[in-house]
C-alpha cells in the first residue's frame, strides 16, 4: 500500500480526490491540506509516498514573490522531508505544465482531466514502486 497526500485549496476538489483514491485500494489517503503551512506539517507527519498538490495552494504565491525559483524550491523542500516522496502537481490551467516540469515534479495532471489520468498516474507509480504485482 502507498500513502498519499492530497493539497488543494478547494474544500470540492479535495473531497473528489479523495472519493477517487478510495476506488484504488493499493492507496491510503494519510492525510489533506488546503494550505502550503499545513502542507509541510502533514509532509513531515506522515511522510507520504505520493503529494498530489495544487499548483495554487494558499501560501505558495508568497513564495513565488520571495524567491526566483519557487516551484523548484518547493519541490526540493518537500523531497527534503521525504526523499522518496513522488510529486504531482494538480492545476486548472494546463499552461502551467512546463513550468512545474521544470521544477522537477514527476507529474503533471490538469484538474479537466477525466479520472483515468490521475489513475494512470497513480497506477504507474505504484507499478514502479511494486514491479512484481
Amino acid at each position: 500500500m502507498m500513502n498519499v497526500l492530497i493539497a488543494d485549496t478547494n474544500p470540492e476538489v479535495l473531497r473528489a480526490l479523495s472519493l477517487l483514491l478510495e476506488q484504488k485500494t493499493q492507496f491510503l489517503l494519510v492525510g489533506e491540506s488546503r494550505d502550503a503551512v499545513n502542507l509541510f506539517a502533514q509532509i513531515t507527519r506522515h511522510c507520504p509516498d505520493i503529494v498530489i498538490l495544487d499548483a495554487n495552494l494558499h501560501g505558495l504565491q508568497t513564495s513565488r514573490r520571495l524567491s526566483p525559483n519557487p516551484l523548484a524550491e518547493l519541490v526540493e523542500t518537500l523531497r527534503l522531508l521525504c526523499p522518496s516522496i513522488q510529486v504531482i502537481a494538480l492545476s486548472s490551467q494546463p499552461n502551467v505544465e512546463k513550468e512545474w516540469k521544470q521544477a522537477d515534479v514527476d507529474f503533471f495532471a490538469c484538474k479537466s482531466d477525466p479520472p483515468e489520468v490521475l489513475f494512470s498516474i497513480l497506477d504507474n507509480i505504484y507499478k514502479e514502486k511494486n514491479p512484481k504485482t
